[in-house]
Parts: structure tokens; sequence; C-alpha cells
């Protein structure tokens, strides 16, 4: 393992001839002679191979900085995972800008990404080199009036983006730690739901729903599949015999074209009840009967107009996506724990799942704890009297 140096650039302990005078400075009772570099530079160096044997130096104002840096080298080298302090130079964008080409995304997402870096990332950290990127920094950052105005969500998104980035610096050996990671923001947890339809607010805006769209209501609250992903359903996506749905494409609304699924957790297969089995089959052996894949609705942006006139029938206030929230109650009140739920709903994570119906959840735990208390008692158990407070005359 390489030897790690702290050597004093400007003193020498002996005198390089005899007629060497002592300087003004001494060190642990003994005199010092000054080298040729003496009030040069700084005064401390620390000297070291690196991982490719080459000859290494940094130089420090202060001894203990110097002790310090030395310390940290020597572990460094020891765990294998030392870095190049000249590589933390490189700028953020550059590194940014290599993160960003390396991942895929639907449009809207891409969007998305490229207005938080334009506008709330990059005028903080673009011009910025790496390795010089602090933890205070990046507190002051997200503590700064410009990030004041996004809500808390949004910043923890923003804050996900350049841990991203830094994540891939430490990849590319230009730094060895992530001076995001001790950082939290607020708003990181998905939105709990407060309220999801009842069955019978379903029940009226399937009634009330334009006859193409009627379908599309039905599958989405018997399925929990988003707009995009049930306007993105083909015959080949439903199996009758087996009564399966695989969810693997979207349609997206804005472009008008099939495009990739929200995350890699929202590819998924979804159990159907016999009633949406009933209701597809139409549907599947028509396009089934096509030479070509052919979609299921093909209603487009026509969707919304259509959503609109059921709401308004039905008297109900709701979002499409609020067909989703109420399949979700519904697996939750029959039962099902959080693990099956996130999988039928395509979350990314369990956590999502409890953070956005954790209501719900606590609310079936209780019934179950009740009835789990009752019927420990049974029916046989001794009848508790009652004290006799009687009354007063």
């Amino acid at each position: 393992m390489s030897t790690v140096q702290v050597w004093d650039a400007w003193h020498r302990d002996t005198p390089a001839s005899p007629d060497d005078r002592p300087c003004g400075h001494r060190a642990k009772g003994h005199a010092l002679y000054a080298t040729q570099r003496h009030g040069v530079g700084k005064r401390w160096k620390v000297r070291y191979r690196d991982t490719m044997g080459r000859q290494r130096a940094e130089s420090f104002d202060r001894k203990p900085d110097a002790e310090k840096r030395a310390a940290e080298i020597a572990i460094e080298l020891g765990r294998g995972t030392y870095v190049d302090p000249k590589a933390g130079n490189t700028l953020f964008n550059v590194v940014a800008a290599q993160w960003r080409a390396q991942r895929i995304y639907r449009p809207n997402s891409a969007l998305k990404v490229d207005g938080v870096f334009r506008l709330y990332i990059d005028p903080f950290f673009q011009h910025r080199p790496v390795g010089k990127i602090t933890t205070d920094e990046i507190r002051a950052w997200l503590a700064s009036d410009h990030m004041a105005k996004l809500s808390p969500a949004s910043r923890h998104t923003a804050l996900g983006y350049l841990h991203s980035v830094l994540q891939k610096a430490i990849e590319d050996g230009l730094i060895n730690r992530d001076p995001s990671s001790p950082v939290k923001a607020n708003g990181g947890k998905h939105k709990p739901i407060d309220r999801v339809l009842s069955s019978h607010e379903v029940s009226l805006l399937i009634k009330t729903a334009p006859d193409e769209l009627r379908p599309v209501v039905m599958l989405a609250a018997g399925t929990g599949l988003r707009l995009g992903e049930v306007l993105g359903l083909t015959a080949q996506d439903v199996d009758l015999e087996r009564k399966l749905l695989h969810v693997r494409q979207q349609w997206l609304l804005k472009q008008g074209e099939l495009g990739p699924l929200k995350t890699e957790s929202s590819r998924r297969t979804v159990p159907l009840a016999d009633v949406l089995v009933t209701m597809l089959r139409p549907f599947v052996e028509g396009a089934e009967s096509s030479s070509a894949p052919h979609l299921l609705f093909t209603l487009g942006r026509r969707v919304e107009g259509m959503w609109a006139k059921a709401v308004k029938g039905a008297g109900v206030t709701a979002r499409f996506h609020d067909l989703r929230h109420h399949f979700a109650s519904v697996l939750i009140g029959s039962g099902a724990d959080v693990k099956a739920v996130q999988k039928i709903l395509g979350h990314t994570s369990a956590a999502m799942t409890l953070d956005t119906y954790a209501h719900y959840f606590h609310g079936t735990a209780d019934d179950t704890v009740r009835a789990a208390i009752q019927g420990s008692f049974g029916q046989d158990h001794e009848p508790v009297v009652h004290p006799d407070h009687g009354s007063e005359a």
C-alpha cells in the first residue's frame, strides 16, 4: 500500500551546509533550517502515490489540514475508493448532459426533466466543478428564494435529479462521495388520498357516460388502469380465457400515439372480473378479425369531452384518475395487503402505495383487530357484572 507523508516544504531538520543558520521556526524543541522554498506558496505538502503508481502532492497552509487530508487519502487508497482530485474539476453541466443522454423518457417526461434542469438546477450548479459542490451549498440551494416558489414535491424531484447526476460522477470516478446524500427535501411522500368515489358514484358515472366511453370507465374502475393505459390496450393484451389483462404500453393523448409506460413497474398483469371479461369480449373478437394490431378504444382527445359529460350527468366531482383510487380502495377493503395493491396498481414501491392510501390501510387494520379481539372472547366467556351504583333517595 502506498505511504502517505506530510512534508514541510519550507524547512529541513538539518543544515544544508556548515554556514546554514536556523530560521525563526522551531518544531518540538529543535531548530529548523529554511529551504529555498521558504515563504513561497503553501508550507505543508501531502505526498503519496496514487493507484496507478504516479507521484502526487497536495498543498496546505496548516499542518492539521494536511494531516487530515493525509489520513483521508490513506483510507481511500486502502479501500480502493481514491479519486484523483483533478477529476473533480469536471463541470456539473457536462456530467448532467451525459446522465440525461443515457436516460430514456416519454416525451412528456423529457420536457419535465429539461424544465427542472433549465429553471432550477442549472442556474446554481451548471458551471460548478462536481468535486467542489458541498453539502452546505446544496442545502442553501434548497432553502433559496428561487426554490421556495416550488411545491415540496417539486423540490424533492429537483433534489432527486441532482442526486442522480452526482451518483453518475461517482460511477465515472470523478468524486468519491455524494454531497447530496445527507440532504433531505420535505414533500417526498405522495399526498394521501382523503376521499374516494363510492360504488354508487361510480355506477352513476358508468350510466351517464356516452356509449363509447362507458366500457373505458368500467375497465378503469375495475382494474385501476390509468386513462392512457386503457386507451393503449390492444386485443393481444387481453387473455379472455385466463381472465387476465397485460399492461404493456399507453396512449399518449397529447402526442396522439402509443408510447412507453410511466415506469418499468407499470408493466404488469391485472386479473379481470367476469363482468369485465363479458364486456371486453366483443371488442377483443372484433379487433382480432383485423389483420393489423388494433386499439380496443379509439377515442383519442375526444375522451376529455366525453368524461366531462359523464361527470355533469352524474352530478359528481371527479377526475378520470379517481376511478383508479376507487379501485384501490375496493382492493384494500377486501383485505388485500400493501404488496398486492402495489403490484396490481404498478407502483414503484410499497412505500408509495402506503403513503397514498395510508388512511384506508389503517382503517382495514383497525377492523381486523376488532374482529380478532371480538372472536378471542368467544360466546362462552363469563358475563361481566356491572356495578350497581344505586340511586340517591
